[in-house]
């Protein structure tokens, strides 16, 4: 297939799509993310942000809210911050979540690229695998990520650029 075009988009804040079911603005643990330390990992918060760190090379780690929330359609919204470590990582957003065998995963690494991910039954399955984009903002270091889901229909969006959709 043809790569994806980038297309800018209105901000959230100028979409009308209905009202929030889900809002935390990460000040305190309101809503029961994971937090722990091991070896391997570090979640906590702090400076009114979620931190995750990972401290072992092709280690995996993720938190979602204690109260799960499903949606049908959505806007998923986030800001996801790249601080240190090797460039060729990977981070973002988990949404759909059933339990920790099955979700899908919208990430996206500090060296500019995302991906698109379904976790079934435990196995991953690449649905749009690691895609070069110049939408990641790689001075900042934060990026403003959207997935807007209709049906089975996902729609990617970087710092208000449209990357990649899948159907």
């Amino acid at each position: 297939p043809a790569p994806p075009t980038a297309t800018r988009i209105p901000t959230p804040e100028q979409l009308i799509y209905g009202d929030s079911i889900f809002k935390d603005g990460l000040s305190a643990n309101y809503a029961g993310w994971g937090e722990g330390s091991t070896a391997d990992y570090n979640q906590y918060f702090g400076g009114g942000q979620y931190h995750i760190v990972v401290n072992s090379r092709q280690w995996v780690v993720y938190g979602a809210p204690g109260n799960k929330v499903n949606a049908g359609d959505f806007l998923y919204t986030a800001d996801a911050t790249f601080v240190s470590g090797p460039r060729d990582n990977g981070y973002g957003l988990i949404f759909r979540q059933v339990d920790n065998q099955n979700f899908y995963f919208f990430g996206i690494s500090a060296d500019g690229h995302w991906r698109f991910d379904r976790a079934q039954a435990g196995a991953l399955v690449t649905l749009v695998d690691w895609t070069p984009t110049s939408a990641i903002d790689k001075n900042s270091m934060t990026d403003y990520l959207l997935v807007r889901a209709v049906g089975s229909s996902f729609s990617f969006f970087i710092n208000g650029v449209k990357v990649g959709a899948y159907v």
